[in-house]
């Protein structure tokens, strides 16, 4: 757990964890599980399943958060010249 949160804590400390931006959050999690899994204990295995599980719903928003940018209707610039 030592490596959970010293990851989370230096993951604050670079501003991952202020944004609301998925792809900031995400990559918050993804730190902190790949420091997790770096870590020899067979004991955190419910937090990797859990960081998992964040990661994914993480990845899940960005995703939904493209599609709603890309299906966004192009604005029409008027010039007052025309």
């Amino acid at each position: 757990m030592h490596a959970a949160f010293n990851a989370a804590i230096k993951a604050i400390r670079d501003g991952l964890a202020d944004a609301d931006d998925a792809r900031l959050q995400r990559r918050m999690v993804e730190r902190v599980l790949a420091a997790c899994e770096s870590a020899d204990s067979g004991d955190i295995a419910p937090l990797l399943t859990l960081l998992r599980r964040f990661a994914t719903e993480a990845a899940r928003e960005e995703a939904r958060l493209f599609c709603d940018e890309i299906a966004e209707p192009p604005r029409l610039v008027y010039s007052a010249a025309a």
